[in-house]
C-alpha cells in the first residue's frame, strides 16, 4: 500500500509538469473564447442571451475532451517513461502496485480538472438564470467514468505497446460504439446498429455534448448510472486480466510481492 501511495503522488507531480497537458490547454482557450464572444468578459446576467445552454455546454464539451486527451496521453505514455527514465523500475515495486499508482494518481488529476470544469459550468449557467439539471450531474458522472476507462486501457497496454499504439487503441476502443452507431444512423444500417449495441463499451457522447441544456427536456432513461457502473467494471476486468498477462518486466519483485 506504501508503494501505490508513493507512485501515486510522484505520478501527480510528475503528470503536472509533463507537455501532454499542451491538447487541453487549446481546447480550454478555445471553450474560453467562445464564453468571451457569447457572453462578453463580464458574462452579462441576461436572459436574453440566445442559446446560452447550448453555448455552457460547448464550453464543458471542450473542457472534457481536452481533458480526455491529456488523459490518454497520460496514461499510454506512462509505463514508457518509467522504462526509460528507470526511476521506478529501480524500486522493489511489483507490477501492480507500480500500474495502481499510477492509474489512481491519473484519475485524481483528471477528476480535479473536470471538477474546476463542471463547477465554472454551473457558475455560467446560473449567472445566465439557467437550471442545472440532473442530466447535467449526469454527463459530469460520464465524463468521470470515461476517464478512467481511459486510464484502466491505456496504462495496461503501455506495458508491452508504445504509447502511439496504446493511445490509438485506447481511443477506437472508447469511440466505437459511437463510430459504428453514427454510421448505422446515417447509413441506416440495422446490423451496424446491432453490433454498436453490444459492445462492451458503451459510454454515450450525449451526457457531455449537452450537459447544460435547458431547450431541449431529456428523459429520465438517457440518465443511467448503471451503465456508467458496467462500464467501470468492464474496465477494471480488463486491467486485470492485462496485469495479470503482462510479465513482470524489469521490476525487481520482492518474495511474496507481485
Amino acid at each position: 500500500m506504501r508503494a501505490t501511495w508513493a507512485v501515486m503522488l510522484y505520478t501527480m507531480r510528475d503528470g503536472i509538469r509533463r507537455k501532454a497537458w499542451f491538447p487541453f490547454a487549446v481546447l480550454i482557450l478555445m471553450g474560453a473564447a467562445l464564453i468571451v464572444l457569447q457572453f462578453g468578459f463580464t458574462v452579462k446576467i441576461t436572459a436574453a442571451t440566445p442559446f446560452a445552454d447550448n453555448i455552457i455546454s460547448s464550453f464543458f464539451f471542450f473542457w472534457a475532451w481536452g481533458t480526455f486527451i491529456t488523459t490518454v496521453s497520460l496514461g499510454a505514455t506512462s509505463i514508457p517513461n518509467e522504462r526509460r527514465s528507470q526511476t521506478l523500475f529501480a524500486l522493489p515495486i511489483s507490477r501492480w502496485e507500480l500500474i495502481a499508482g499510477k492509474i489512481i494518481g491519473t484519475q485524481i488529476l483528471a477528476s480535479v480538472i473536470l471538477a474546476v470544469g463542471y463547477a465554472v459550468s454551473i457558475g455560467l449557467a446560473y449567472r445566465q438564470h439557467l437550471a442545472v439539471t440532473p442530466y447535467a450531474h449526469f454527463g459530469f458522472a460520464t465524463a468521470l467514468t470515461a476517464t478512467f476507462v481511459v486510464l484502466c486501457l491505456s496504462v495496461p497496454l503501455g506495458v508491452r505497446a508504445s504509447p502511439m499504439v496504446a493511445g490509438t487503441i485506447t481511443a477506437a476502443v472508447l469511440m466505437m460504439n459511437s463510430i459504428l452507431e453514427g454510421v448505422g444512423n446515417a447509413t441506416d444500417s440495422a446490423w451496424m446498429r446491432e453490433v454498436s449495441s453490444r459492445l462492451p463499451y458503451q459510454i454515450p457522447p450525449q451526457p457531455i455534448n449537452f450537459a447544460f441544456f435547458n431547450s431541449v427536456n431529456m428523459p429520465s432513461q438517457y440518465i443511467d448510472y448503471p451503465l456508467l457502473g458496467s462500464n467501470a467494471l468492464i474496465a477494471v476486468g480488463f486491467l486485470f486480466a492485462m496485469t495479470i498477462l503482462t510479465r513482470k518486466m524489469e521490476l525487481p519483485s520482492p518474495e511474496g510481492r507481485g
